[in-house]
């Protein structure tokens, strides 16, 4: 679906017949064969078309396939083969042709030993007994070059409470110095967040810390990227190898201790500014989807410009998903939009693209989406009576479909128009 988004004008075929329209094979302008083909060379770039596709155009309009006179042109083949080769080679050349306006792939890579103690040496810990077990359990493993230019580390994910951790260690203001901070993927929005500690709860069990709202918490969309991207690979490569029953429930009880030596005790609120309200409601406090709207239209999702997307597993939903990233009209915020494989689409989160990440990993800056970001399963206790009750996910069945919500959403059905547009 991307590649239709993406798209914002169809490969103009020049209206005049390239032949000399007497059955032969001359063009009659050499110049409207070249712009057709460069037409065909940037929708292979931009994936509107494949490589093997792009050619073939090409090659039926020198044929003239297209064309209902007879007799089919006498070619000279050799030329033509080192024609379509050409082709071949120029499309292959994608960093020849213009580039397309896109936010660059975060890349990552593992690090070595000797760069992996530098980062530990690097990062600022309590006390050297905090030091010595992050750096045996959660030392980091791969680096990740970001869009201002700054390095973020992570380290080898654990589990626990039935939830991914992970250590990013981040750099630490204007300083050289690096903070080791506790991340880990929320299950009812398939976001990653910052987990500045974990609590005993009411029940005698253990609560994820939320800050001062869940919002603020989410890992900026370009980091959401690279973990998923990680997790991912651990995952494949955890599947191809045996491991000990009792390694692996020692690994479980990582996360917890790492918590506990990682807590963070500063007060968020100097760290994470509230920036404004997207719309009413939210939380279990839900506004009627008809009315849930964006307050500011400069703020509103600018769905021609998709700048990111990548695909990942939703554990709750079971299935692949793919994120799509979009500027707001005024380009100061960004819109992760969420989509299964039968186009079931939901907002998971909105950031300030214009905030500085601070030493946390999080954007200084947030917005709260109030009713806007309703996942696609939510808490029956937070539904309001919108939740489909047949269709439902968990072990205990806690998780109900919001479609018949999301779906009444003004910027949901945006989203929806603007796809059968571009698919016409």
């Amino acid at each position: 679906m991307s590649e239709k988004l993406r798209t914002t004008a169809e490969p103009k075929t020049p209206g005049a017949a390239f032949f000399d329209g007497q059955g032969g094979d001359v063009l009659e302008k050499e110049q409207d064969f070249d712009f057709y083909s460069n037409q065909v060379i940037e929708a292979a770039k931009d994936g509107r078309i494949s490589e093997k596709e792009a050619v073939n155009m090409m090659v039926e309009q020198l044929l003239g396939h297209d064309r209902k006179a007879e007799p089919e042109p006498q070619i000279d083949q050799d030329a033509e083969k080192e024609w379509a080769s050409s082709m071949d080679e120029k499309i292959a050349g994608k960093d020849e042709l213009p580039p397309i306006e896109t936010t660059p792939k975060p890349s990552y890579e593992k690090l070595s030993e000797e760069d992996a103690v530098a980062i530990i040496n690097r990062t600022v810990f309590k006390d050297e007994d905090d030091k010595e077990y992050v750096e045996k359990w959660a030392a980091p493993k791969y680096s990740a070059e970001l869009k201002d230019g700054s390095k973020m580390y992570f380290s080898d994910f654990s589990e626990q409470f039935e939830r991914p951790f992970i250590v990013n260690y981040v750099k630490d203001g204007e300083n050289d110095t690096l903070r080791a901070r506790l991340y880990y993927a929320s299950n009812s929005a398939g976001l990653w967040r910052f987990c500045p500690r974990i609590s005993r709860n009411m029940w005698g069990g253990y609560w994820i810390d939320k800050g001062p709202w869940e919002d603020a918490m989410n890992a900026p969309f370009e980091v959401q990227k690279v973990l998923d991207q990680l997790y991912e690979q651990s995952n494949d490569e955890q599947s191809g190898k045996d491991s000990e029953e009792a390694a692996v429930k020692a690994k479980k009880q990582i996360p917890l201790e790492l918590a506990r030596r990682l807590d963070f005790n500063e007060d968020l609120s100097e760290m994470l500014f509230w920036r404004e309200n997207l719309t009413d409601g939210g939380y279990g406090n839900l506004v009627s989807p008809e009315n849930c709207r964006i307050k500011n239209d400069a703020l509103a999702p600018n769905y021609s410009h998709e700048v990111n997307s990548w695909q990942k597993e939703s554990a709750i939903i079971g299935e692949r998903i793919t994120n799509h990233c979009f500027e707001s009209n005024d380009e100061r915020l960004q819109y992760l939009l969420s989509q299964t494989q039968d186009d079931r689409t939901w907002v998971a989160a909105v950031e300030c693209q214009d905030s500085k990440i601070n030493s946390l990993g999080l954007r200084s800056e947030y917005v709260i989406p109030g009713s806007l970001s309703v996942p696609l399963y939510e808490y029956r206790s937070q539904a309001c009576g919108y939740g489909n009750g047949r269709d439902i996910k968990g072990e205990t069945g806690e998780y109900v479909a919001m479609d018949d919500y999301i779906n009444q959403i003004p910027i949901i059905e945006e989203f929806r128009q603007t796809f059968e547009n571009s698919s016409n």
